[in-house]
């Protein structure tokens, strides 16, 4: 009876752990990485002329962040450590590549996805997927919706619970429906990953493409510029920390060769419950050179509130007439103390 019970415990143990491994390993698989880095690259960003891997430990605080802005998270299988790749066109970032998994009835597709710095879908291909609807036809129509496009905006593509595609989306790929919504949750949460996982990855690729395009010079460079005691009692001195989060403040002189051209701030902003990055370039005599809202996007008012300071010379504090020349003011002499 002990060995014919010993062989039955043996065959129930067995069964579980085929069970498990059946189940557990596409979950466990489900941050795919990429097969062939090189080739991936230069499939997304055929103009990249070098590229860097950053490795990073996406953690459940990673997950709880991702949980506030989507209707729903990683897996817990989904956690530990995982890399993007950050494509260059010499010292200028084309943006990340990052690979996924997605699970379907025709097992895991891997998705290898190319966002650009600023968070927004550029383009991705599949890297592996048994569907026959898996075509190219496929992939270039659900391009066409998606690319360009933020976490926002491939949110409104579905239902509140991202379960089901909206109703003019789901009659356009009727009968592909359910793989298009995979790759759109699978494009979600390739943003919020690659934006709470590599944050810090993020800002400075945002940080060097928003100075390229406002500046456009070849030959700049970028100190960091701490923010002094000064700045800060400026800052409390003037507003709250309602609108601009102070803690994330950021400060970088701007130089070509040895000559300062300009000074940049960088910060997160709130407003009605939404938060983001935005980024300044001031000169030296209280000009706005620029400022670009990266990522998630507020309301169109606000931006533009904000974005109609650039070009013009800010007011003194005793003459600002909005809270964005307040803001610009603020950081202004927390840059440059005057």
């Amino acid at each position: 009876m002990r060995g014919l019970f010993a062989i039955k415990r043996a065959v129930v143990v067995g069964l579980v752990g085929w069970v498990w491994v059946f189940f557990a390993t596409p979950l466990q698989a489900a941050y795919c990485s990429l097969r062939d880095p090189v080739l991936a690259i230069n499939t997304l960003y055929g103009g990249a002329t070098t590229h860097r891997s950053v490795v990073k430990t996406i953690t459940g605080k990673t997950r709880n962040a991702i949980a506030q802005r989507l209707p729903f998270t990683l897996h817990f299988n989904e956690l530990g450590r995982h890399t993007i790749y950050v494509a260059y066109y010499q010292d200028k970032p084309l943006g990340f590549v990052h690979a996924r998994s997605e699970l379907s009835d025709w097992g895991l597709i891997e998705i290898a996805w190319a966002l650009t710095p600023d968070l927004t879908i550029d383009d991705f291909f599949f890297q592996r997927c048994r569907s026959p609807e898996c075509s190219e036809s496929l992939r270039q129509r659900v391009l066409a919706d998606i690319k360009g496009q933020s976490l926002d905006n491939i949110l409104a593509l579905m239902d509140r619970s991202a379960n089901a595609l909206v109703p003019e989306l789901a009659q356009k790929y009727k009968g592909e429906s359910e793989l298009v919504l995979s790759l759109l949750r699978s494009a979600l949460k390739t943003i919020a990953a690659t934006q709470y996982g590599w944050p810090n990855t993020v800002l400075n690729a945002q940080r060097i493409d928003f100075l390229n395009s406002a500046l456009k010079r070849n030959d700049m460079h970028v100190r960091v510029r701490p923010l002094r005691e000064a700045g800060e009692q400026y800052w409390a001195t003037l507003l709250d920390d309602s609108i601009v989060d102070t803690k994330t403040i950021n400060m970088f002189d701007i130089y070509a060769g040895s000559q300062e051209i300009a000074r940049l701030a960088q910060a997160h902003w709130r407003h009605h419950g939404r938060t983001g990055v935005f980024q300044w370039v001031f000169s030296g005599d209280r000009e706005v050179l620029a400022i670009r809202f990266s990522g998630i996007k507020p309301e169109p008012s606000m931006e533009e509130a904000f974005i109609q300071l650039v070009g013009h010379r800010l007011p003194s504090i005793e003459n600002c007439a909005s809270a964005s020349q307040v803001v610009g003011v603020a950081l202004y002499h927390s840059l440059y103390h005057k």
